[in-house]
């Protein structure tokens, strides 16, 4: 789980710092599933053999749904998730942390902009952060 973590946050960057997301917010980025008891419940539910690969334990899930749920009400780029409203800054980090969940998991291997690209209307994103976005795709496409 520690190399999934690592490179979750590895395939942030890029996508973040091209949407203009600071970098201590994104080095600051899902630190608190380093936590023991946390990061333990998601080892154990995506890798244990009671978790996701497993038996699917229903008392394990409960007790991963729950640190789930601590995680998005802790962290404010999951905000939307719990129906409170979230700064720009934090729209655009759960932008990237969504692309990088896909490529993280190889759900995808297209670069930032071309994922956006093909996403970007099945995405529950704001009137800014698409403005933010497409000037990212809009910038690469004329620097070619």
């Amino acid at each position: 789980y520690l190399k999934y973590i690592v490179k979750h946050k590895a395939n942030m960057i890029g996508p973040g710092r091209q949407l203009g997301v600071k970098w201590s917010t994104l080095l600051k980025h899902d630190l608190d599933k380093l936590q023991p008891n946390r990061f333990r419940q998601y080892s154990d539910w995506f890798y244990g053999f009671k978790g996701l690969k497993g038996s699917k334990d229903p008392a394990l899930h409960k007790k991963w749904r729950d640190t789930v749920d601590t995680h998005y009400q802790q962290n404010l780029h999951h905000a939307h998730k719990i129906g409170t409203p979230q700064p720009l800054e934090n729209q655009l980090e759960a932008l990237s942390d969504w692309y990088s969940v896909n490529k993280t998991n190889k759900q995808t291997t297209l670069r930032f902009s071309d994922w956006y690209q093909q996403n970007k209307s099945r995405l529950n994103i704001t009137d800014d952060v698409k403005s933010v976005a497409d000037a990212v795709v809009e910038k690469e496409r004329s620097s070619k």
